[in-house]
């Protein structure tokens, strides 16, 4: 509802939390257009360190940005106390090469991981340099290999075990052990894209690409163990995995579609619904409320939806955003439009307690050379 849009009217200032729990806390320019973000895990709760990509020059950097939040509590003219936050991220170093940071993960608060247009994966490594009074921090590239004959599309690496997967445009996986960077390549997985890769556990892969397939794979092995397809698409090109359940994931599509499946008991979405006008980006689960899904995309909206609400659809689109129509049943899923943006949103990284207990901090990627944050406040109700 228009009760809940946040519009970008182009300011860097504090907004308070509203209904939906979710608010802007800052807006930091980067110079260039930002295609993806990852949270450093903290190893300081006063303090979170962000890795973001860009693309759309030549030569593209991969930056580390120091996140610091500030939280006031003013007064409001009942004289109740508001709490409203703002965050800020000083850039501290980045590398430059050649081409389009796709994707960039980081599950150790001392490596980043990143796939880019020129079919290259690189490692980085986070170091720290004590000259003056303040230490300062600086990506330093460690390891840098074509995995890819066409473009990388994405990357994802396990924590546990510290494989890293990386996909392309050449339908190949390439599966690398951080520690050695010994590696191996399931040759031609699909005849088609693969667009998005995601770990569902130590020796499990998730994929999506072209075709709408969704492929779940055994590390060990050469050819999936299980096939889905999205009949309501031909591109997927967004992926999340449930932070509790393993089996449950949720898909973006070219066409703006966004869907829940259950990959274990279903070869079909269990519920779909038209989320964005345009290709959809990015998909999340929430942490601390993971019944619900943020969706960004090519429009510039940025979604939250309730996949928990009584009005659940089977596998159908059956609602559009701006059907436009007085009469128009009741939408199927929960939807707030919790921000609105004039250009494109690229992607999110979402971090919960960086700063503080039940709190989801989010980073959205923009095509107008800057950062979002956004920050979401779980209720205890």
């Amino acid at each position: 509802s228009s009760s809940d849009l946040i519009r970008d009217d182009g300011e860097l200032r504090a907004v308070t939390i509203h209904a939906t729990g979710f608010g802007v806390t800052g807006k930091v320019a980067t110079q260039q257009k930002i295609s993806c973000s990852a949270w450093i895990p903290a190893k300081d709760m006063s303090e979170s360190m962000l890795v973001t990509g860009a693309w759309g020059d030549q030569s593209n950097e991969l930056s580390i940005r120091k996140v610091v939040k500030e939280t006031s509590y003013p007064s409001d003219e009942e004289g109740m106390a508001k709490t409203t936050s703002h965050t800020t991220a000083l850039r501290l170093g980045g590398i430059v090469c050649k081409g389009d940071v796709v994707e960039v993960d980081a599950q150790h608060s001392s490596i980043a991981v990143s796939a880019w247009s020129t079919g290259h994966m690189r490692v980085h490594q986070l170091e720290e340099h004590a000259d003056g009074k303040d230490p300062s921090i600086d990506l330093k590239e460690v390891a840098c290999r074509k995995d890819h004959t066409t473009a990388a599309s994405s990357v994802h690496v396990q924590k546990d075990s510290g494989l890293i997967a990386t996909t392309g445009e050449d339908g190949r996986i390439v599966l690398t052990d951080l520690h050695t960077l010994n590696f191996r390549v399931i040759h031609h997985a699909t005849s088609g894209t693969l667009t998005r890769v995601r770990f569902a556990s130590s020796s499990v892969l998730v994929t999506v690409g072209t075709g709408g397939r969704v492929d779940q794979w055994d590390t060990r092995a050469k050819d999936p163990t299980t096939t889905a397809i999205d009949p309501h698409t031909s591109l997927l090109t967004a992926l999340a995995m449930h932070p509790a359940r393993p089996t449950t994931i949720a898909t973006g599509s070219a066409c703006g579609v966004v869907s829940v499946w259950d990959i274990r008991m279903s070869k079909i979405p269990q519920s779909s619904t038209q989320a964005h006008e345009g290709p959809l980006w990015g998909v999340e689960f929430l942490p601390s409320k993971p019944a619900c899904l943020l969706t960004c995309g090519e429009d510039g909206l940025l979604n939250v939806w309730d996949f928990n609400a009584r009005h659940a659809p089977g596998s159908s689109v059956t609602y559009k955003v701006n059907s436009g129509e007085a009469d128009s049943p009741e939408p199927p899923l929960m939807r707030h439009i919790v921000y609105q943006h004039g250009l494109g949103l690229n992607g999110l990284s979402i971090q919960n307690s960086a700063f503080g207990l039940n709190t989801d901090h989010i980073a959205v990627s923009c095509d107008s050379e800057e950062v979002l944050f956004m920050e979401h406040v779980s209720s205890p109700y």
